[in-house]
């Protein structure tokens, strides 16, 4: 057994002392890498480029002239703005629609004094949160009212419609770029049985 034993040591000795002499025959040399300089261009402060057409000077930094009419190159005029369209709800503004009476408290606290219960609300113990959501128009009025998302029934969708309602011509619209615009606006409205 112990005769075994060295003589595969011995063998895998001799493997790797040949492995190792390959590996140190074989050299890789690799090419110095070539020097390339290149010229640094300045870049010419915006004063020099204002209501010009980059890319028209020739090396001499000299404008060159329209081929057309002998004018040296201008930058075309920016196209004009488009004006937004008006039948499209933004859902991002950069001012949000607001409440003429103040904020989501205010407006809350409006709405409060339109809730009722309905009996059949009172007699199944109906209660929880539902979001009305509304679209904000330009002229301040709002469209589109709904319960967005899980209703709670029992009539209480339609009385939180109905109560949201008395908000008409309440609003003032969100805006985009300064213009005013439709947007969805949201109200959680809750309604509890008090014992």
């Amino acid at each position: 057994m112990r005769k075994t034993f060295l003589i595969l040591l011995s063998f895998l000795f001799i493997l790797f002392s040949c492995k190792r002499e390959e590996a140190e025959q074989v050299k890789m040399s690799m090419p110095e890498p070539k020097k390339h300089v290149v010229e640094e261009e300045t870049i010419p402060p915006v004063e020099e480029t204002e209501n010009k057409a980059l890319g028209t000077e020739n090396k001499e930094r000299k404008a060159t002239n329209d081929a057309a009419n002998g004018t040296p190159n201008e930058a075309p005029p920016a196209p004009p703005i488009a004006p937004l369209p008006s039948n499209k709800i933004f859902t991002e503004v950069d001012e949000e629609a607001k409440f003429k009476g103040g904020g989501l408290k205010e407006v809350s606290n409006f709405i409060l004094n339109y809730l009722n219960y309905t009996d059949r609300a009172i007699d199944n113990g109906t209660e929880g949160k539902i979001i009305i959501r509304f679209v904000v128009e330009e002229d301040g009025s709002i469209t589109d009212i709904q319960v967005e998302g899980k209703k709670l029934g029992d009539g209480l969708d339609e009385i939180a419609i109905n109560a949201v309602k008395e908000t008409d011509k309440m609003w003032t619209p969100a805006k985009v770029d300064g213009e005013p615009v439709r947007s969805y606006f949201r109200i959680p409205v809750t309604f509890r049985v008090l014992q």
